[in-house]
């Protein structure tokens, strides 16, 4: 199952558009993803959709939104993320989450009391975290380098472009794969 912020909803409507199923091996994933949703959005509409998706990975896309609002510190952001990981682990029998990093942005639009500086950082210091922190079943995923730039990102300044997609699709149908020694 794959979870998150508009980043999820817009890789569904591009495999849709392509008029395919993203599979990963020979399993069709589940995706759910809502624009302008934070963390705790992501949580609360996909609770009980995954208590029915037990013995599952899950692949969580959000936290960039959250960022948005500088009263959100990344430790905050961080705290929220890995807490519901726990939750999809300890309390919904997930075997495995993977928390992808948060892109970085090229646009101010949406931003709230800092600027495009500020905001890159925070997003720089939550990834930074999120990777120390995760471990055993929770895991830090760094995307793809064909995922990350301003030359990936759609005119919106915000989401993946098609040539961006495409290297997202690769690096999420990784993340799905990803097995940690």
């Amino acid at each position: 199952m794959f979870l998150g912020d508009s980043f999820v909803k817009r890789f569904f409507n591009y495999r849709k558009a392509q008029g395919k199923p993203f599979l990963v091996g020979d399993k069709a994933v589940e995706m759910w993803g809502w624009s302008g949703a934070d963390v705790r959005t992501v949580r609360r509409n996909t609770v009980r959709t995954v208590r029915r998706w037990t013995d599952a990975v899950v692949v969580i896309q959000v936290g960039s939104n959250d960022l948005c609002n500088a009263a959100r510190s990344p430790e905050r952001v961080v705290d929220d993320l890995h807490s519901f990981a726990s939750f999809l682990v300890e309390r919904c029998g997930v075997n495995r989450v993977v928390v992808c990093q948060i892109l970085r942005r090229n646009s101010s639009v949406h931003l709230r009391g800092q600027n495009l500086g500020d905001y890159n950082a925070a997003v720089d210091r939550a990834n930074a975290l999120l990777k120390a922190r995760c471990s055993g079943k929770i895991r830090y995923w760094e995307h793809h380098h064909n995922v990350r730039g301003e030359s990936k990102l759609a005119r919106d300044g915000i989401h993946l472009s098609d040539h961006g997609m495409k290297g997202y699709e690769r690096s999420i149908r990784s993340a799905f794969l990803y097995r940690p020694l």
